[in-house]
């Protein structure tokens, strides 16, 4: 469940609205519109060019999202200020997170199924493409690629346990409260019933429900009230905050999106496949700004301040594991760059940090490819097969990147290493040239290669020290 407008309504009862409404009409909803295609592209040629390019895009997300999964460090710090804002604890997260995300946890997984987040467990195969993604419509075949890539590199997984860690822990904190009053609840949690419409009389009805007993322990169920409506309320403000303390593409960011972009039109589809992979980022602006605006100045500089250095510090983290996965050493932390390619990272758009070491970004392209989209990656290298003096060789250094699955984290480095280094090795004389421009860039970070490109083995083990001495040289 999510909330748009300044009504906060659910996003459940704007689409049964929608559901009898005509495709042009006026539902009240600032922005919900945005989120239907228009009648002139509903069908035929539009549709099927919304088709082809949305069908693109979840193939390039099967073959470039691969270690999105070290991006994940950066959830544990929104959640921590999602925790924070909203008056739960902080302290037990890294332990709630490893309980639900071993292996043999289903168990675990089912209580938080039953305690009401079922529609996160329902969504899980979508939920973490659409943290990246923001597409409604693909082929099934593409789709199911996609979701199988995110699956087996743990991203899918990471994402759902997140957020039912949060919800979890939302869920335990009220049911704690239950013998206070309104007034004796603690600000901030009293703050969050209040920004969902909820009041001393609405406290009352919750605290005062059977409680159900569930492997050892009473848990608050809105879903055993009279008040259907108030129950509902209860689990759209815990959904809502998920939606905030593990980001997604929302309906707000869909709705800026798609507003610009006309699903079916040439203009529309090229510039969503501009912002594929930014998505992210936007949503993570807009819901952080959207926050920082209910707040008086005080605290929400307390707030910003807490929420920067937090994702900076695990922008660092997911960094640095980056660079193990890739084959390097840690890169050095004691450098402005570094610092603000760490603060990029932790708000989701890690691929411009890049920038500010090269001129050249990881995948070899600019700024204003960066900028484009990996359709212009791939579209380059289509170009570049073409123009190349060897084709065949140009094709195969260009048709790793194409297979699905290729850059996954924690096999992407053996399968570089002891495979597509080889191939390339048998078909390219001047494979050399590639495997210098690599350690350049390497050099250019601070760091260097433990496994170089060509070995089959590493050389030595990574040095860990690398990551306290002081920043590439200016």
């Amino acid at each position: 469940i999510s909330t748009t407008g300044s009504r906060g309504r659910s996003i459940a009862s704007v689409a049964l609205r929608f559901r009898f409404a005509p495709p042009t009409a006026d539902t009240g909803d600032g922005g919900v519109n945005a989120l239907t295609i228009p009648a002139d592209h509903s069908v035929g040629a539009g549709q099927r060019l919304a088709l082809a390019f949305s069908t693109y895009r979840a193939f390039a997300t099967a073959t470039k999202l691969g270690s999105a999964f070290l991006s994940g460090a950066s959830d544990f710090a929104f959640q921590a200020s999602a925790r924070s804002f909203n008056g739960l604890s902080k302290r037990g997260l890294p332990g709630q997170y490893l309980k639900l995300m071993r292996p043999g946890s289903i168990e675990d997984q089912k209580l938080a199924v039953r305690r009401g987040l079922i529609a996160e467990e329902w969504a899980s195969r979508t939920a973490a493409q659409s943290r990246y993604v923001m597409e409604e419509m693909s082929s099934e075949f593409s789709r199911r690629l996609a979701e199988g890539v995110l699956r087996v590199s743990l991203l899918a997984r990471h994402t759902q346990t997140m957020r039912w860690v949060y919800g979890m822990e939302t869920l335990a904190t009220y049911t704690e409260a239950a013998g206070k009053s309104f007034a004796d609840l603690a600000p901030k949690l009293r703050g969050a019933l209040e920004r969902y419409g909820m009041g001393s009389e609405d406290w009352d009805k919750l605290r005062s429900a059977p409680m159900e007993r569930d492997r050892g322990a009473d848990w608050i169920a809105p879903h055993k009230l009279d008040d259907q409506e108030l129950g509902s309320r209860f689990m759209e403000m815990v959904h809502t905050e998920t939606d905030i303390a593990v980001p997604v593409s929302d309906l707000n960011t869909r709705a800026v999106m798609n507003s610009q972009f006309t699903r079916g039109s040439a203009i529309g589809e090229l510039g969503r496949s501009m912002f594929q992979f930014k998505s992210f980022g936007v949503s993570v602006m807009l819901a952080q700004w959207q926050r920082i605006m209910t707040l008086n100045s005080g605290d929400a500089l307390t707030y910003m301040i807490g929420f920067l250095l937090g994702t900076t510090l695990t922008g660092a983290l997911a960094l640095e594991l980056k660079s193990l996965a890739a084959g390097r050493d840690p890169r050095p932390m004691w450098d402005l760059d570094f610092l603000k390619a760490s603060l990029l990272q932790g708000g989701g758009f890690g691929i411009f940090g890049d920038l500010l070491f090269s001129d050249q970004n990881r995948a070899g392209g600019g700024f204003a490819q960066t900028l484009a989209g990996p359709m212009v990656d791939d579209v380059q290298g289509l170009r570049n097969v073409v123009t190349a003096k060897d084709p065949r060789r140009q094709l195969v250094r260009e048709a790793k990147g194409l297979i699905p699955g290729n850059n996954i984290w924690y096999s992407r480095l053996v399968l570089d290493r002891m495979l597509a280094d080889q191939i390339e090795q048998m078909v390219n004389p001047a494979y050399g040239e590639g495997y210098r421009n690599q350690e350049r860039y390497a050099r250019e970070q601070g760091t260097s290669f433990y496994w170089r490109p060509g070995d089959t083995a590493p050389a030595r083990a990574p040095d860990f020290s690398n990551a306290l001495e002081e920043g590439p040289a200016q």
